[in-house]
């Protein structure tokens, strides 16, 4: 008889641990399903999130694509060439003395051309930092 209580104890505490672990296992697949739920709203946060940059950086791409002149490059490029046709002027060489007495003076450069350079370099230099800002605002952070 006692082995019959002893076996029967055994099967109620078999049968309340699974019934037990039953409850639990209902528990872990409801947190494992709220989990999954969770990542995936914030997956989807995540993506709208992201379409909606990827818009506004396209909007300002295809706003600056949409001027009829590229002003960077036609800024930069046009003065390559202006600085490299300055760069290329004359020099006054110095004529050897005949009589062996020394060289002659040294013409003095134009002062007027040199500010016009200037002043057209100072501008160049503001405008490319115009530019840069404007970028750097545009971009995404």
């Amino acid at each position: 008889m006692i082995y019959v209580k002893i076996i029967a104890a055994l099967i109620v505490c078999g049968i309340a641990f699974y019934l037990g672990g039953l409850r639990y296992k209902a528990q872990l697949e409801s947190l494992e399903a709220s989990q999954a739920e969770n990542t995936a709203r914030a997956v989807l946060a995540e993506r709208a999130s992201a379409q909606t940059e990827l818009n506004r950086v396209n909007q300002v791409v295809a706003k600056y694509e949409a001027q009829p002149i590229d002003p960077i490059a036609l800024n930069v490029g046009s003065r390559v060439l202006e600085y490299t046709r300055i760069a290329s002027c004359p020099v006054p060489k110095t004529a050897t003395n005949p009589s062996g007495t020394g060289n002659a003076p040294q013409e003095s450069p134009d002062t007027s051309a040199i500010e016009r350079t200037l002043t057209a370099y100072s501008e160049a230099c503001s405008q490319d930092a115009n530019q840069l800002a404007a970028l750097i605002a545009a971009w995404p952070r």
